[in-house]
């Protein structure tokens, strides 16, 4: 029985939350849910690990998460398979101990091209995976398309908001002021997310639900028309808010320097990318009704086909 490790966000400031850990929550978090499903398409076993105060939690037979000071403990498990997901210097004394464990690879925002040799590499797009593979040409490169947490479901409900604009990080990147000063002054716009200096300032009446836990967002996301995923592509990459819409049944609205394989994800039955935002904002108020995102979703992008994309790659490696 194949044994996989999976290393978890290390973020300073998150080290430590009381648990429940929301980024070790196997039902709630896009990563762990995945990695879950890997762990039973393969019938192996499996363990989530994350750097912080010690604590631990068996979600079942097969998988356990543990949080713990040192990451190296990790090496106790003995693993074939480790998925190295933000390729934090936390990770380096780990993936040392482990020699003989095949690696996996992926990095957020700007660190998707990894600062060493993986076996596999999971991008976000065409042009990274040329990129990794220019670095690093004996790994072998996939373009990954992310799927959804299982929270993220369509609810059935009237539509009273246009847009919804979901950002959980109150920052420029994220494409506040070049969404503001694209939609017209009638629009119905629902906020999602901490209060912005942007949006409390807008020229069009916004309703802010603040933050909410994810399996809270359908409630609320689904009220609106549309979706808007506009960061500047700086510093996102692969925003996993693209496939939450979409599992939530919502068009979308893409600003063409997100970071993502916008051929795969944005459709003609999913929504447009902007090319003349008030023609293409203006088509999709008309046209909303029409689109299947959901069923394109279950079709491309599910969770079962995220990890059936990575076990491929696992299995050819070897």
């Amino acid at each position: 029985m194949r044994r996989w490790l999976f290393l978890r966000s290390a973020h300073t400031g998150n080290r430590d939350t009381p648990p429940p850990d929301p980024i070790l929550d196997v039902d709630e978090d896009m990563w762990c849910s995945l990695f879950a499903r890997i762990v039973a398409l393969d019938n192996a076993r499996g363990q989530i690990w994350k750097v912080g105060s010690a604590w631990s939690s068996v979600y079942s037979d097969h998988l356990a998460v543990i949080r713990g000071p040192d990451i190296t403990w990790g090496a106790r498990f003995r693993p074939d398979v480790i998925f190295d997901r933000g390729g934090y210097p936390d990770y380096v004394r780990l993936l040392d101990a482990c020699p003989q464990a095949l690696t996996v690879y992926y990095g957020a925002g700007e660190r998707w091209c990894p600062a060493r040799r993986y076996d596999v590499v999971l991008t976000d797009m065409p042009a990274q995976r040329t990129e990794v593979l220019a670095r690093y040409p004996s790994s072998r490169v996939i373009v990954f398309h992310k799927s959804a947490s299982p929270v993220f479901e369509p609810v059935k409900c009237r539509k009273t908001f246009d847009v919804v604009f979901i950002a959980g990080r109150p920052a420029a990147f994220k494409g506040f002021n070049w969404l503001i000063e694209r939609l017209p002054e009638d629009a119905r716009v629902l906020r999602i997310g901490p209060v912005d200096p942007w949006f409390s300032r807008a020229p069009f009446p916004v309703a802010f639900a603040g933050v909410l836990q994810r399996r809270e967002i359908p409630g609320w996301a689904c009220r609106a028309k549309v979706g808007v995923v506009c960061d500047d592509g700086r510093h996102d990459s692969g925003p996993r808010i693209l496939p939450e819409l979409l599992a939530m049944n919502i068009p979308v609205l893409v600003r063409p320097t997100v970071r993502a394989d916008l051929a795969a994800y944005v459709t003609p039955q999913t929504g447009r990318v902007v090319e003349d935002a008030d023609v293409d904002y203006q088509w999709l108020q008309e046209h909303w009704s029409e689109m299947t995102p959901r069923r394109v979703y279950d079709e491309r992008f599910s969770v079962d086909r995220a990890a059936q994309s990575i076990l491929c790659a696992v299995g050819e490696e070897r």
